[in-house]
Protein backbone atom coordinates (compact mmCIF):
# COMPACT_ATOMS: atom_id res chain seq x y z
CA UNK A 1 0.00 0.00 0.00
CA UNK A 2 1.67 3.19 -0.92
CA UNK A 3 2.33 5.65 1.53
CA UNK A 4 0.56 9.64 1.22
CA UNK A 5 3.75 10.96 -0.14
CA UNK A 6 4.79 8.12 -2.93
CA UNK A 7 0.81 8.78 -3.76
CA UNK A 8 1.39 12.74 -4.10
CA UNK A 9 4.85 12.09 -6.17
CA UNK A 10 3.07 9.26 -8.48
CA UNK A 11 0.65 11.65 -9.48
CA UNK A 12 3.19 14.41 -9.87
CA UNK A 13 5.39 12.65 -12.00
CA UNK A 14 2.67 10.93 -13.95
CA UNK A 15 1.99 11.67 -17.57
CA UNK A 16 -1.35 12.52 -16.57
CA UNK A 17 -0.07 15.74 -14.59
CA UNK A 18 -1.13 19.20 -15.81
CA UNK A 19 0.25 21.58 -13.54
CA UNK A 20 2.78 22.74 -15.71
CA UNK A 21 0.76 23.62 -18.46
CA UNK A 22 1.76 27.17 -20.06
CA UNK A 23 -2.11 27.85 -21.50
CA UNK A 24 -2.71 31.57 -20.99
CA UNK A 25 -5.79 31.79 -18.75
CA UNK A 26 -7.93 35.09 -20.27
CA UNK A 27 -11.14 36.20 -18.92
CA UNK A 28 -13.37 38.43 -21.92
CA UNK A 29 -14.89 41.06 -19.46
CA UNK A 30 -18.56 42.02 -20.72
CA UNK A 31 -19.28 45.15 -22.44
CA UNK A 32 -15.41 46.69 -22.09
CA UNK A 33 -12.99 46.95 -24.55
CA UNK A 34 -10.67 44.35 -22.29
CA UNK A 35 -9.58 41.40 -21.34
CA UNK A 36 -7.61 39.93 -18.40
CA UNK A 37 -4.99 37.45 -18.50
CA UNK A 38 -4.77 35.82 -15.24
CA UNK A 39 -1.66 35.34 -13.16
CA UNK A 40 -0.81 33.79 -10.14
CA UNK A 41 0.42 34.90 -7.65
CA UNK A 42 -0.39 38.90 -8.85
CA UNK A 43 -3.89 39.62 -7.20
CA UNK A 44 -5.64 36.80 -9.11
CA UNK A 45 -8.08 36.02 -6.71
CA UNK A 46 -8.71 39.55 -5.76
CA UNK A 47 -8.84 40.38 -9.48
CA UNK A 48 -11.56 37.69 -9.72
CA UNK A 49 -13.45 38.44 -6.75
CA UNK A 50 -13.96 41.74 -8.08
CA UNK A 51 -15.06 40.91 -11.50
CA UNK A 52 -17.47 38.27 -10.07
CA UNK A 53 -18.66 40.96 -7.44
CA UNK A 54 -19.18 43.89 -10.06
CA UNK A 55 -20.67 41.65 -13.45
CA UNK A 56 -21.98 38.90 -11.69
CA UNK A 57 -23.95 35.58 -12.69
CA UNK A 58 -26.08 37.59 -15.06
CA UNK A 59 -23.29 38.98 -17.00
CA UNK A 60 -20.52 36.49 -16.62
CA UNK A 61 -17.22 36.70 -17.38
CA UNK A 62 -15.78 34.46 -19.98
CA UNK A 63 -12.60 32.26 -20.53
CA UNK A 64 -11.21 32.67 -23.90
CA UNK A 65 -8.52 31.01 -25.67
CA UNK A 66 -5.66 32.72 -27.51
CA UNK A 67 -7.16 32.75 -30.68
CA UNK A 68 -10.72 34.10 -29.50
CA UNK A 69 -9.00 36.96 -27.82
CA UNK A 70 -7.73 37.59 -31.64
CA UNK A 71 -11.04 36.91 -33.23
CA UNK A 72 -12.78 40.12 -30.75
CA UNK A 73 -9.90 42.19 -31.18
CA UNK A 74 -9.51 42.83 -27.57
CA UNK A 75 -6.57 43.59 -26.22
CA UNK A 76 -5.38 42.55 -21.95
CA UNK A 77 -4.38 43.95 -18.89
CA UNK A 78 -1.96 41.47 -16.55
CA UNK A 79 -1.42 42.50 -12.81
CA UNK A 80 2.18 41.99 -12.26
CA UNK A 81 4.42 41.10 -8.61
CA UNK A 82 7.52 42.35 -8.12
CA UNK A 83 8.76 38.66 -10.22
CA UNK A 84 10.93 37.28 -7.27
CA UNK A 85 8.88 37.98 -4.67
CA UNK A 86 5.96 35.95 -6.49
CA UNK A 87 8.30 33.42 -7.29
CA UNK A 88 8.73 32.61 -3.53
CA UNK A 89 5.05 32.93 -2.48
CA UNK A 90 4.45 30.16 -5.96
CA UNK A 91 7.14 28.00 -4.52
CA UNK A 92 5.54 28.06 -0.98
CA UNK A 93 2.46 27.25 -2.52
CA UNK A 94 3.66 24.20 -4.00
CA UNK A 95 5.46 23.10 -1.00
CA UNK A 96 1.85 22.63 0.32
CA UNK A 97 1.51 19.60 -1.56
CA UNK A 98 4.36 17.70 0.34
CA UNK A 99 3.94 18.67 3.82
CA UNK A 100 7.01 18.20 6.01
CA UNK A 101 8.57 16.37 3.09
CA UNK A 102 12.00 18.14 1.39
CA UNK A 103 10.68 17.72 -1.97
CA UNK A 104 13.86 19.96 -3.29
CA UNK A 105 16.37 16.99 -2.23
CA UNK A 106 13.93 15.07 -5.03
CA UNK A 107 16.28 14.76 -8.36
CA UNK A 108 13.48 14.43 -10.65
CA UNK A 109 11.46 16.87 -8.83
CA UNK A 110 14.07 19.11 -9.32
CA UNK A 111 14.87 18.45 -13.40
CA UNK A 112 11.52 20.76 -13.59
CA UNK A 113 13.67 23.63 -11.94
CA UNK A 114 12.37 26.34 -11.50
CA UNK A 115 9.01 26.34 -13.08
CA UNK A 116 7.17 23.43 -10.80
CA UNK A 117 3.25 24.78 -11.58
CA UNK A 118 0.99 27.92 -12.33
CA UNK A 119 2.34 29.39 -8.95
CA UNK A 120 5.77 29.48 -10.59
CA UNK A 121 5.10 29.87 -14.14
CA UNK A 122 6.88 32.80 -15.02
CA UNK A 123 4.28 35.68 -16.29
CA UNK A 124 6.33 36.21 -19.55
CA UNK A 125 5.80 32.58 -21.06
CA UNK A 126 2.19 33.37 -20.87
CA UNK A 127 2.09 37.36 -21.79
CA UNK A 128 4.16 36.55 -25.05
CA UNK A 129 1.45 34.37 -26.33
CA UNK A 130 -1.13 37.12 -26.39
CA UNK A 131 -2.01 40.33 -26.81
CA UNK A 132 -0.96 42.57 -23.72
CA UNK A 133 -1.21 46.57 -23.62
CA UNK A 134 -1.98 47.34 -19.77
CA UNK A 135 0.48 46.00 -17.30
CA UNK A 136 -0.35 47.06 -13.55
CA UNK A 137 2.04 46.45 -11.01
CA UNK A 138 0.90 45.08 -7.84
CA UNK A 139 1.89 47.58 -4.11
CA UNK A 140 0.30 48.80 -1.91
CA UNK A 141 -1.70 51.17 -3.95
CA UNK A 142 -3.16 48.93 -6.06
CA UNK A 143 -6.61 50.08 -4.59
CA UNK A 144 -6.08 53.60 -5.88
CA UNK A 145 -4.40 52.35 -9.76
CA UNK A 146 -7.19 49.37 -10.21
CA UNK A 147 -10.17 52.62 -8.92
CA UNK A 148 -8.44 54.70 -11.52
CA UNK A 149 -7.58 51.75 -14.52
CA UNK A 150 -11.47 50.89 -14.26
CA UNK A 151 -12.31 54.72 -14.75
CA UNK A 152 -10.34 54.97 -17.65
CA UNK A 153 -11.75 51.71 -19.50
CA UNK A 154 -15.14 52.14 -18.55
CA UNK A 155 -14.96 48.77 -16.30
CA UNK A 156 -17.64 48.33 -13.32
CA UNK A 157 -15.52 48.77 -10.25
CA UNK A 158 -18.41 49.13 -7.39
CA UNK A 159 -16.79 49.81 -3.95
CA UNK A 160 -12.77 48.91 -3.51
CA UNK A 161 -11.01 46.94 -4.85
CA UNK A 162 -11.18 43.54 -3.47
CA UNK A 163 -8.06 42.38 -1.30
CA UNK A 164 -8.29 38.85 -1.11
CA UNK A 165 -5.13 36.96 1.45
CA UNK A 166 -3.37 34.35 0.00
CA UNK A 167 -3.35 30.75 1.42
CA UNK A 168 0.32 31.67 2.98
CA UNK A 169 -0.74 34.44 5.54
CA UNK A 170 -4.41 32.83 6.53
CA UNK A 171 -3.88 29.06 7.11
CA UNK A 172 -2.08 28.77 9.88
CA UNK A 173 -0.17 25.13 8.63
CA UNK A 174 0.75 26.71 5.41
CA UNK A 175 2.43 29.91 7.28
CA UNK A 176 4.71 27.47 9.55
CA UNK A 177 5.69 25.53 6.71
CA UNK A 178 6.49 28.84 4.98
CA UNK A 179 8.23 29.58 7.66
CA UNK A 180 10.21 26.30 7.48
CA UNK A 181 10.96 26.22 3.94
CA UNK A 182 12.47 29.30 3.34
CA UNK A 183 15.15 29.37 5.09
CA UNK A 184 15.66 25.52 4.07
CA UNK A 185 15.05 26.45 0.37
CA UNK A 186 17.83 29.32 0.70
CA UNK A 187 20.40 27.14 2.08
CA UNK A 188 20.19 24.70 -0.70
CA UNK A 189 19.93 27.68 -3.43
CA UNK A 190 23.90 28.17 -1.60
CA UNK A 191 24.49 24.76 -1.53
CA UNK A 192 23.75 24.61 -5.35
CA UNK A 193 24.76 27.49 -7.14
CA UNK A 194 23.12 26.78 -10.08
CA UNK A 195 20.02 26.64 -9.00
CA UNK A 196 20.06 30.86 -8.73
CA UNK A 197 21.68 30.91 -11.91
CA UNK A 198 18.68 28.97 -13.25
CA UNK A 199 16.46 31.01 -11.69
CA UNK A 200 17.48 34.18 -12.57
CA UNK A 201 17.52 33.62 -15.97
CA UNK A 202 13.73 32.17 -16.10
CA UNK A 203 12.93 35.65 -14.34
CA UNK A 204 14.87 37.78 -16.37
CA UNK A 205 12.33 38.83 -19.13
CA UNK A 206 9.59 38.89 -15.93
CA UNK A 207 11.71 42.15 -15.00
CA UNK A 208 11.42 43.61 -18.55
CA UNK A 209 7.61 43.10 -18.45
CA UNK A 210 7.79 44.51 -14.95
CA UNK A 211 9.78 47.23 -14.91
CA UNK A 212 7.39 48.23 -18.10
CA UNK A 213 4.44 48.04 -15.50
CA UNK A 214 2.63 51.69 -13.93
Amino acid sequence: MPTPLEMTLGILLGPDNHMRDKDPYIYDIPGADLCWLHNCGSAAKSTMAWLRRDYGKEHQVTKLTPDQMKENNKPAFVLLQEPEYRWWTGVIEWGTNFSDYAWFKNEKLMEWWPHFDRFTLAPWEVIEQTKVDHFIRVGPDLNDKMQSFAREHNLKMYGDFPYVKPRYRKVDYIKRMAEALRPALKTQMRRRPELRHKLDEYLEKDYDYYNRAK
